[in-house]
């Protein structure tokens, strides 16, 4: 996926980057060292975040209303087409 849409979303798209980074950093640090499992699957679930968030803000943008799990047109009186 590119980046694109709102500028929030961009943002958003920048902190799943530098997430997904340090992600790949922890597991190459669990690799030498242990750690608590629960850090990678944290940070994964961060980066999740970032995407998912950055999705929403887009669909959103684009029909002003979010409907579900996508965005739908919508008619005149409000209602998805």
């Amino acid at each position: 996926m590119l980046p694109g849409g709102s500028a929030a979303s961009a943002y958003l798209h920048l902190a799943r980057t530098v997430s997904r980074r340090a992600e790949r950093l922890i597991v190459e640090l669990a690799a030498r060292e242990k750690i608590n499992p629960a850090a990678v699957r944290y940070i994964n679930r961060l980066s999740d975040y970032f995407f998912v968030a950055s999705r929403f803000l887009n669909e959103k943008g684009r029909t002003g209303r979010f409907v579900g799990a996508r965005a739908e047109p919508l008619g005149h009186n409000g209602d998805p087409v």
